[in-house]
């Protein structure tokens, strides 16, 4: 603990500070009551008691200081006192006007107006100050400050409440420069404050327009009503956006470790590079940019945009539209019912569970695995690294013939479904699913399998069959000659029949033993 020295009506007065800005701030107050000494222009007032001040000098410049000690109760200090030094042995209760107030260890309750600075000490303090380019500062003591106005306010390292835009008229203040370095409680209800907090498990409340940085492990933040900008670089960092109903925007950034965020009902930007986080959405617009590893993302009922570079997880669980591009790690994404969503891999591949929403999937370097649910359609484009595809329940489209990679795609073991599966200009695989399936090869060499048992006496449609594919009957023990034996012609198609009762019909094919060679059996 340090002290400055502070000149007085009968000698320098010693006032103790209990951190390092606080004593910057002390030893700026008593230089400049030392210049006023020096200058021959100081008036310093001394009360000990119950007694008032005098009022102040008004004339040649005069600088009035008033020294408080001894057991003081509640002092008002007249206006026209520029500073009050309170090193009074018991908490005071003091009220001054556009003063320097510089106050010692034993803590007070202050209330100043105007263009005011506070050096409140140590002790457990209760300030409130009200006007424009002030400044507040508390040292490690649990303070409560409430700051209306503008200005600035500096926490020390004790459990503090600081409630910004506190003005007794209408609750409005135009902003505050809030400095947190505790354990503190921040309430920024101003039109627009910027918050800076260092102290681990600070727990910020928003109002107006907040401007926050927090540093510290385990922060909570609560966004309010106004246009919020958080940055959070501490583990585990909970934030909340405006949850009221009110929409407006929020831009948050997060770098730590297991940090959650859930955002408000209005257009939320979340960039994520820490691990193991969770990242939600509500009813806003969602973007949200992760290059971190292992994050758990839910879109929101608004259109959500996600571009993540990292292993990740996402669930589109709610309505709104996605649109997801991936990147050097491999990322799974869980589709939505009822939504349209757009999907960009990259090197690191995509793997889709889509759950009956309609999908665009753009492939990129890496393998893209893919499942279809119930009334779902998933169009595949472009990709070097192909696809894997595996129909679910119900009725399933997928369309790859827009895409020139070798895919594998397999249809679904729903008997009663129907699902449409089309290849692309590569070499191609398609296995028929337990349902009435519909198989389109593209432009290249295509595989077409069908496994015993597994369609249960369905009929499946190839359309596309040529001499450049090959179709391979898996399980059923008969010659190529049998099954060509079974063959119906109409209309230019051609049915045959299987050993599990299973027919395939060839759309186009008037004589399937012209292409008997394409065609093998196990």
């Amino acid at each position: 603990m340090g002290q400055v020295t502070v000149p007085g009506p009968s000698g320098g007065i010693a006032v103790a500070s209990d951190s390092s800005q606080s004593g910057t701030i002390a030893q700026q107050i008593a230089d400049a009551i030392a210049l006023a000494q020096a200058g021959g222009k100081l008036n310093s007032q001394l009360v000990t008691g119950g007694e008032s001040l005098a009022a102040p000098i008004t004339s040649g410049g005069t600088e009035n200081d008033a020294i408080l000690g001894g057991v003081v109760g509640a002092v008002t200090v007249p206006a026209g006192y520029q500073f009050v030094v309170n090193e009074a042995s018991a908490p005071a209760t003091i009220t001054a006007s556009n003063a320097t107030l510089l106050s010692g260890t034993v803590g007070g309750t202050f209330f100043l107006t105007g263009a005011s600075t506070l050096d409140a000490g140590g002790g457990n303090n209760w300030a409130h100050v009200d006007g424009s380019n002030y400044q507040m500062y508390a040292g490690s003591g649990d303070d409560t400050l409430l700051a209306s106005g503008a200005g600035t306010v500096a926490a020390g390292g004790g459990l503090n409440t600081i409630v910004s835009g506190s003005s007794s008229v209408a609750g409005v203040s135009s902003g505050n420069w809030i400095v947190s370095t505790g354990q503190d409680v921040i309430f920024a209800r101003a039109v627009a404050d910027t918050v800076q907090s260092s102290g681990d498990k600070t727990l910020l409340f928003g109002g107006g327009n907040v401007n926050a940085s927090l540093s510290g492990a385990n922060d909570t933040i609560v966004a309010g009503g106004g246009a919020d900008t958080i940055q959070a670089s501490g583990d585990s960092a909970l934030v909340f956006g405006d949850l009221s109903g009110a929409n407006t925007p929020m831009n948050t950034e997060v770098s730590g470790a297991n940090a959650t965020v859930v955002a408000g009902y209005g257009t939320s930007n979340v960039t994520a590079s820490g691990s193991n986080g969770l990242i939600g959405g509500t009813s806003g617009r969602f973007n949200v940019v992760d290059t971190g590893t292992n994050t758990t993302i839910i879109g929101s009922t608004g259109a959500s945009t996600v571009t993540a570079s990292g292993h990740g997880l996402l669930f589109g669980a709610q309505s709104g539209d996605l649109v997801f591009y991936g990147g050097a790690a491999s990322a799974t994404v869980f589709g939505s019912a009822g939504s349209s969503e757009t999907l960009f891999g990259a090197a690191g591949g995509i793997e889709y569970d889509n759950m009956g929403a309609n999908a665009t999937v753009v492939g990129g370097s890496g393998v893209s695995t893919l499942f279809g649910a119930p009334g779902g359609t998933i169009t595949y484009v472009g990709s070097t690294g192909g696809a894997q595809f595996q129909a679910l329940e119900g009725n399933v489209t997928f369309n790859a013939s827009g895409s020139s990679s070798d895919n594998l795609i397999v249809g679904g073991r729903d008997p009663n479904g129907a699902d449409s599966l089309v290849g692309g200009a590569g070499k191609d695989t398609l296995m028929a699913g337990s349902g009435a399936d519909t198989l389109t090869g593209g432009g290249g060499n295509d595989l077409f399998v069908f496994f015993r048992n597994m369609t249960g006496g369905n009929t499946d449609t190839i359309t596309d069959f040529t001499q450049n594919d090959s179709l391979l009957l898996s399980g059923y023990g008969t010659t190529v000659t049998q099954t060509l034996s079974t063959a119906v012609h109409s209309g230019g198609n051609t049915t045959v029949t299987l050993s599990d009762n299973t027919r395939i019909t060839f759309v186009g094919v008037s004589d399937l033993n012209a292409l008997a060679g394409h065609i093998s059996s196990t």
